[in-house]
């Protein structure tokens, strides 16, 4: 986990990588391996590949304590899932440039293209930032859940986050549809 955290603090975009080719010194700590690692990491999970740190951390820590791991495949399945919703939330974040794609890397970048193309369609322009800052929180809590936090503790705000945002989306939704209803009305009228 610190050499994860150490390969992805010493990124430089000038480093060689899969994305650019490089005769200059590396600047990175780890050296040609921890260039190329930062930035594959980067490129796919953005500022996010941080929030491989926690679970791996705490799991490495149980294994060395001699405990077990408890619901292994369920934490796995919520470490993966929980780092690609943190992605999506990070996506809408600005600025980032200096990164290989941006602070959510490619899933916050297909994630904002995506939402916007939503918020686009239902003339809903807040939906652009709902829809990640949910997925961030969501991540972040299947991210704690994964790390062995007792789930009982993570589960109930999981179990809002779906109906607040369905309840959200309903009411804006119905609220467009009204909207363009009495637009058609006016149009008929004249």
């Amino acid at each position: 986990a610190l050499a994860l955290v150490a390969t992805l603090a010493s990124f430089d975009p000038a480093d060689p990588s899969f994305d650019n080719a490089s005769g200059g010194a590396v600047a990175n700590w780890l050296g040609v391996p921890g260039a190329y690692a930062s930035s594959f990491l980067l490129r796919i999970f953005g500022v996010g590949a941080l929030a491989l740190v926690l679970p791996i951390s705490v799991w490495g820590w149980r294994l060395t304590l001699g405990r077990s791991l408890n619901q292994t495949g369920w934490r796995i399945a919520a470490f993966i899932l929980g780092l690609l919703f943190i992605d999506a939330g990070l996506g809408i974040v600005p600025g980032g440039e200096y990164l290989p794609a941006g602070y959510g890397g490619f899933v916050g970048t297909l994630t904002v293209f995506f939402t916007a193309q939503v918020a686009t369609s239902f003339e809903l322009a807040f939906i652009y930032f709902l829809i990640p800052i949910s997925f961030g929180l969501f991540g972040f809590v299947l991210i704690l859940a994964s790390a062995d936090v007792p789930f009982r503790r993570v589960w109930r705000p999981v179990r809002a986050v779906p109906s607040a945002l369905l309840s959200v989306l309903s009411f804006f939704g119905a609220l467009a549809f009204w909207r363009r209803r009495s637009d058609d009305e006016i149009d008929e009228d004249d």
